[in-house]
């Protein structure tokens, strides 16, 4: 071998080193940022207080990632609309995949500005530390038995999956890997069943479990007035989705937000009359 060889073997090698490290830092620099920026999110203890009176807590950048989605992009607005145009004085939510509780929140405070305290929210959750936060956050007086936050999958009415683990609130899905969380589905049924009454809007954002709870929850669908639901098409079948929702009743009004990168779309469906 020349020495011109050598020195251009030595050269790859050094560069393939050079990028091992360089990566390896770029890794530790990234998880020290994090550490530093959720102290500091900590440290800071951000409560703003909305009009109805109710608090909001922002303590991460998921924290403001999500606020920024509903209450400053007001993402679900539209739907919020559609579902104060009814009029209905006493009306029952489900938050479905509630994360922290922002739109549980959000849909509270408009309410409560309206002197309507005679509401009711289910939110359920299934990952345990976005759960644990959603406790905390509807733990006001304004909200005393008017939030139930419940902790579980939406899917299946039975049975258990494992989900995910995410250092985000978001991101949070079932997966095959039995060392990932154990979660139990939750009956939706059985938790609202005895009021016998409408349920008003229905929000659904189950990261990819759509197509499944669709097609578990035909009865319950029928008694949804307004759905607003953020399919995850690399995960589902969106014929099969709209087909279930069709069957239920319920049609297409409009897409509020759509990301092709991520093969996500969040849109609104209503009671056909």
């Amino acid at each position: 071998m020349s020495g011109e060889d050598t020195g251009q073997e030595c050269g790859i090698y050094y560069n393939l080193i050079k990028r091992i490290i360089n990566s390896g830092l770029i890794k530790v620099m990234r998880k020290i940022k994090n550490i530093v920026r959720n102290y500091l999110w900590k440290m800071l203890k951000v409560k703003t207080r909305l009009k109805s009176g109710l608090w909001l807590k922002i303590q991460s950048d998921s924290d403001f990632s999500v606020f920024s989605e509903i209450f400053l992009n007001k993402e679900y607005d539209d739907a919020i609309q559609f579902f104060f145009s009814e009029n209905i004085a006493h009306p029952l939510i489900l938050d479905l995949g509630a994360n922290v509780g922002y739109f549980s929140l959000r849909i509270a405070d408009e309410l409560l500005q309206r002197n309507n305290d005679n509401f009711l929210i289910y939110s359920i959750e299934a990952s345990d530390s976005n759960y644990l936060l959603l406790k905390d956050r509807i733990n006001q007086p304004l909200l005393s038995n008017k939030i139930i936050a419940t902790h579980g999958l939406a899917g299946l009415k039975t049975g258990f999956a494992y989900l995910s683990t995410n250092t985000n609130h978001f991101g949070f899905g079932i997966t095959n890997n039995r060392t990932s969380t154990k979660v139990n589905y939750v009956n939706i049924e059985n938790l609202i069943n005895e009021l016998n009454i409408p349920i008003s809007i229905m929000k659904c954002d189950i990261e990819g479990s759509e197509e499944i709870f669709l097609s578990q929850y035909p009865l319950l669908l029928q008694k949804v007035n307004i759905a607003v639901i953020e399919f995850h098409n690399s995960s589902i079948n969106y014929d099969k989705c709209i087909e279930h929702l069709t069957q239920a009743g319920l049609k297409y009004l409009k897409t509020l937000n759509e990301i092709p990168r991520y093969k996500t779309s969040v849109q609104i469906f209503k009671r056909q009359v």
